[in-house]
């Protein structure tokens, strides 16, 4: 069909454009819109299981908002990255060589705040890989939300993703290895 259907109580269905979470890295994504319970300024996780095709180029998995930008989760060649902005400053945490072709990878980003000041992680198969601190609470998206693009940059990405969840709250190490290991 054409939706991606959000079971949770906020009723954020997506619009697939093109193959259905299979996404060839030319046109395929699939549009979250701008409801506003998706543009999590403070604690988030961003959950999905992921195979890419290819290594090379950045190709975004879930983003909200270019510029302004309260989260973006991305490959980058190998490499793993989570992104958001801070009064137009652009930054977050990396973990390198994650990936190979053609092989599932279950991969989270939270962030918690202590005060204004966030703490990161990124979980590759239920295994923390990578964290860092940055200050300041996150800009508010002025786009909608998208699984597998990046609409300023055509950053589509070419592989597979499944079972993405965005939760308004950080998800714990325990919760992580569960949703790994089911």
């Amino acid at each position: 069909g054409n939706t991606a259907t959000d079971y949770s109580k906020y009723g954020n269905d997506g619009t697939v454009r093109g193959s259905a979470l299979k996404f060839d890295g030319v046109n395929d994504y699939v549009d979250c819109g701008n409801d506003s319970s998706l543009d999590i300024t403070d604690e988030i996780t961003i959950e999905a299981w992921v195979k890419p095709a290819v290594l090379t180029g950045i190709h975004l998995i879930v983003r909200k908002g270019y510029g302004l930008s309260p989260y973006n989760l991305y490959q980058q060649g190998g490499d793993l990255k989570f992104r958001y902005t801070v009064g137009g400053d652009w930054g977050g945490i990396d973990k390198t060589n994650v990936f190979t072709t053609n092989k599932w990878y279950h991969i989270v980003a939270t962030r918690t705040f202590n005060g204004t000041t966030a703490t990161l992680k990124l979980f590759v198969d239920g295994e923390e890989v990578s964290n860092g601190t940055r200050d300041g609470i996150s800009d508010s998206g002025n786009t909608n939300a998208s699984i597998g693009w990046d609409n300023n940059d055509n950053y589509y990405f070419n592989g597979t993703i499944d079972e993405v969840r965005i939760y308004n709250r950080s998800l714990t190490s325990e919760e992580i290895q569960e949703h790994y290991n089911h």
